[in-house]
């Protein structure tokens, strides 16, 4: 066996698996997982809008990894429980898991980040308010009351919860909405979009974002 070779059937698998997502007709509606983060980013996905920067093989291994995880806390609940399927006229998303009184989320996290997690004094509200949207935007619209994020290290399986009350942060959820909807009226009307503004990871989230060229040269344009 050439050495390498697994690391190579691995990249290949995901880089396929990434082609055939990319060929997909997305729903043409809102995605929970992209609240908090740039909204002209949020209405060209809306608009599935062709990608001009698809993710590296390194960042989906990491991507991988965390639906590994994923699978593998999933697993420990009843199937009905978990994924379930969440919709509203113009936002479709998976709750990752539900039960009678809250919705919780996961999210994967490297260790650095996890024992910035576990100071006393951090609020994920400040850090991760694009976390705190989606859970509550599912759990809002599965009438429960509480919203849970269920952060953990990826190196020692280390959990730990941030228990949100829905009441709290639902106007947010409205506001995020509120804002996507007029942005989506003015685009559908003559194909304006809002200015580009990182809003997630630290403001990095350029860095990360599939539509980055696109994003580059409708600025260059003007």
């Amino acid at each position: 066996m050439e050495f390498n070779s697994l690391q190579n059937l691995v990249d290949q698998a995901l880089l396929k698996k990434q082609q055939e997502r990319s060929n997909r007709v997305r729903s043409h509606k809102f995605v929970p997982s992209s609240f908090g983060r740039c909204f002209r980013m949020q209405i060209l996905r809306r608009a599935n809008a062709e990608e001009t920067n698809p993710i590296g093989v390194e960042t989906l291994r990491i991507f991988a990894v965390g639906t590994l995880f994923h699978t593998f806390l999933q697993g420990f609940l009843p199937k009905h429980q978990t994924e379930v399927k969440v919709e509203d006229v113009d936002v479709l998303g998976f709750a990752d898991v539900v039960f009678d009184d809250s919705v919780e989320d996961i999210k994967t996290v490297r260790s650095w980040g996890f024992k910035k997690m576990k100071s006393p004094d951090y609020d994920i509200t400040k850090d991760k308010m694009e976390y705190v949207l989606q859970v509550v935007w599912y759990a809002g619209r599965l009438k429960k009351k509480m919203a849970k994020i269920i952060a953990v290290d990826k190196d020692s399986l280390e959990i730990r919860e941030f228990t949100l009350f829905v009441s709290e942060y639902i106007q947010a959820v409205k506001d995020e909405l509120k804002t996507l909807r007029t942005y989506w009226t003015i685009y559908k009307k003559d194909g304006t979009l809002p200015l580009p503004k990182p809003r997630a990871y630290g403001g990095k989230e350029c860095k990360y974002c599939a539509y980055f060229d696109k994003c580059n040269k409708i600025e260059k344009a003007f």
